[in-house]
């Protein structure tokens, strides 16, 4: 007859495995965040005088990363956490379409006025009603469409950082269950 010694291992166990399991997640979610992060240098982006006093922005080559203008993409790369899982991303509302290209759709209406030489500012719907009562006519913008190109910054930086971040997972996974009790 053969003798087979059964452990039972409880909720402490397994509350230890699923922390080692969040450590080991973040350790890889860190990585990639910051190779996304480190994979959008802006390159190809230039500003150049223009109308007015006024730069005139250059966007970057189609299927390289956007370049910076108000540098509010990079800092917006984050890590949303959740129980067991990571996902890297950010909350830009141009991200979007930068990352995949795609065609946006004006619908027009829009009010303006000149305020220089070749320079215009849209105007509220107070400032349109204080215009048009004095008698002046108000300009709108007309309908339009614009297709932009892709210009990826997440996908480079997760293929930059998916091996790196495996192997953090798996270093730390594994140091981690070094020091599980129950096993």
């Amino acid at each position: 007859m053969t003798k087979a010694t059964v452990k039972v291992v409880g909720d402490e166990f397994f509350a230890q495995v699923e922390q080692v399991l969040e450590d080991a997640l973040e350790s890889g979610a860190v990585r990639i965040q910051s190779a996304v992060q480190n994979t959008m240098p802006g390159a190809g982006a230039q500003s150049i005088p223009g109308p007015g006093n006024r730069l005139r922005h250059i966007p970057s080559t189609p299927g390289q990363p956007p370049g910076v203008r108000e540098n509010r993409l990079r800092p917006s790369i984050a890590i949303e956490r959740k129980r067991l899982r990571r996902r890297i991303g950010t909350s830009v509302e141009y991200a979007r379409i930068q990352e995949y290209g795609g065609t946006v759709n004006n619908p027009g209406g829009v009010p303006y006025m000149f305020i220089g030489p070749g320079r215009i500012a849209f105007i509220s719907k107070k400032k349109v009603a204080e215009l048009e009562s004095k008698g002046r006519t108000v300009k709108r913008t007309k309908r339009s469409q614009a297709t932009l190109p892709p210009r990826p910054f997440m996908r480079p930086g997760y293929e930059a950082g998916r091996d790196p971040a495996i192997k953090a997972i798996t270093r730390a996974f594994e140091r981690g269950m070094e020091g599980v009790s129950g096993l």
